[in-house]
């Protein structure tokens, strides 16, 4: 049986909305640590955090891709 999806356009618009607010307010609670280990690759960054015992927003490992994705959410400089 398929159920379908009650959402309108305008529901989700507003879920999108609440879910990018949440992202930002998670990654600014990180700012201030990333600009002090900024000179670190992404991979580094992910160990340094998964030893600090900083989960991702989701409550999940930290991958490299993830640690660039909110080095681009914050601005931030990516390391090659």
């Amino acid at each position: 049986m398929r159920i379908s999806s009650c959402a309108t356009p305008e529901t989700r618009a507003r879920g999108v909305a609440g879910y990018e607010e949440g992202a930002e307010a998670f990654a600014e609670r990180l700012r201030p640590m990333l600009e002090t280990i900024d000179h670190l690759s992404a991979n580094a960054v992910a160990k340094e955090l998964a030893k600090r015992g900083i989960a991702t927003s989701r409550g999940g490992k930290w991958s490299a891709g993830k640690v660039i994705n909110l080095r681009q959410r914050l601005g931030l400089r990516a390391v090659a």
